[in-house]
């Protein structure tokens, strides 16, 4: 049985996370997708498949710190330096600016924001020990890292499907027409934090929360009309053009890294990251 689980792992995966994640909405239980499914279930198939060896060694991996510091100033603002270059195609191109309510009236709120993004059931915590944790290795082991990173990106945004019939999300304000784009921009964000991952050690901490934590922080601020006062999801009142630029950004540089790493991403199938 074991070895069967182990031969159809991602297979048994994704078929948890989807039902288990969007059983509660289509029930009414919950207004969008338990977030925190993918973490708690890609934690529990790493202790079903590998024993407790497979399950200290994802946990090791979202506990990896111990980093080149050019790793962590990337997962942190890398996100925020494709979306201040996005705003600023689209200022440039006559676009009307975001309100800017958390800088000009709640910058004392950030830290409050900051926590708001790190609570399990939110996606840093509540995805990454599922997608990056659990997945990425196993994928890109078998297919390579580029194929891994096409898989979960597409994956990770047709997961989000529930999120755009939550009216206080994101998604909701961009509106269904908007699904495509977003799984691009998922895959897109896949092959960074691919690379990311194999560049740092194998850290899903670092590839996976910190990245994922720094687009979900800055992104509403840069990129909406977002108030942090307004509560923890907030009414958000995206805009169009410019997420459609961020986008068009994010894929430019998932295209550069698979470019010039030749589809590696960084990944070296003999290494073994250091604990």
């Amino acid at each position: 049985m074991k070895a069967l689980l182990k031969r159809y792992e991602i297979i048994v995966f994704l078929i948890l996370v989807f039902v288990l994640s969007w059983f509660p909405w289509y029930a009414g239980i919950a207004p969008e997708t338990a977030t925190f499914m993918p973490s708690l279930i890609g934690l529990a198939m790493a202790f079903a498949v590998g024993g407790k060896q497979g399950g200290m060694d994802l946990l090791r991996s979202v506990g990896r710190w111990r980093v080149q510091p050019r790793y962590w100033l990337i997962a942190w603002f890398g996100p925020l330096l494709i979306f201040i270059i996005g705003l600023g195609i689209y200022l440039i191109a006559g676009g009307q600016p975001p309100s800017f309510t958390v800088f000009k009236q709640e910058l004392h709120l950030l830290p409050i924001w900051l926590l708001v993004v790190f609570l399990p059931f939110n996606g840093p915590v509540g995805e990454e020990l599922g997608w990056r944790g659990y997945a990425l290795p196993r994928l890109q082991q078998r297919s390579g890292p580029l194929i891994a990173s096409l898989v979960i990106g597409i994956i990770w945004g047709i997961w989000h499907l529930p999120s755009f019939f939550n009216p206080a999300s994101v998604q909701a304000s961009l509106g269904l027409v908007f699904l495509i784009p977003v799984v691009i921009g998922n895959i897109s964000n896949s092959v960074i934090m691919t690379w990311l991952y194999n560049r740092a050690k194998a850290s899903a901490l670092v590839a996976g929360i910190i990245w994922h934590a720094a687009t979900d922080f800055f992104a509403p601020m840069f990129l909406a009309d977002f108030s942090i006062a307004a509560g923890s999801g907030g009414t958000v009142t995206a805009n169009q053009t410019l997420y459609a630029i961020v986008l068009a950004l994010l894929a430019i540089v998932a295209v550069i890294l698979a470019i010039m790493t030749k589809g590696q991403l960084g990944y070296r199938e003999t290494t073994h990251p250091s604990n």
